[in-house]
């Protein structure tokens, strides 16, 4: 079992958190403190750093660093329809409103790789909404926003998300929106 962190792990991290907060505008008070203590404390022992308090003024001074840090504590939970719940409440209560509407924008904020924002444009692609949609997708984790991007997913992972996607409809199967990649030997 992991040793918590003492009381003065959490003042630096406050401290280290304020200086974020000042110097690029994240803001980190809905993380929860443990979860976030031992992800900095991996980023400092990354680092060769003793204490929490030692990665302050690096981090404020030092952009490229502080993206690194920035990926390496996120942490980015996607797939495709991982809420089947809310995919459906969104087909059946949503987007019948949003067909009243010559054109309308959706944001999906915390994108990671793109598997959510992708699932939206599947589902107005099934109702024909897609041509006056823009979809953007936004996320702190430079890394993962770089794979939403490309739009790629292993074939993998589609079969994976394959099951989610039959709770949501069953009209078509999830491999008739992907294209298969070229592989070209090198």
């Amino acid at each position: 079992m992991e040793p918590k962190h003492s009381t003065t792990d959490f003042l630096h991290l406050e401290i280290l958190a304020a200086a974020i907060s000042k110097r690029y505008g994240y803001e980190f008070g809905g993380y929860n403190a443990e979860s976030l203590a031992r992800r900095v404390s991996l980023f400092c022992d990354q680092q060769q750093l003793e204490r929490i308090s030692q990665l302050v003024d690096p981090l404020i001074n030092d952009a490229q660093l502080f993206h690194r840090f920035i990926d390496h504590i996120t942490v980015p939970v996607t797939e495709m329809f991982r809420d089947p719940p809310f995919y459906n409440a969104l087909a059946k209560l949503v987007l019948p409103r949003l067909a009243s509407y010559p054109h309308f924008k959706v944001w999906h904020a915390g994108c990671a790789n793109g598997a959510e924002p992708f699932s939206v444009a599947i589902l107005l692609k099934l109702q024909n909404l897609l041509g006056r949609a823009l979809i953007y997708g936004t996320d702190i984790n430079s890394t993962e926003l770089n794979q939403a991007k490309k739009g790629i997913f292993s074939r993998k992972q589609v079969d994976q998300y394959q099951k989610n996607f039959a709770s949501v409809t069953d009209q078509v199967d999830l491999n008739d929106f992907f294209l298969p990649a070229v592989i070209r030997p090198s």
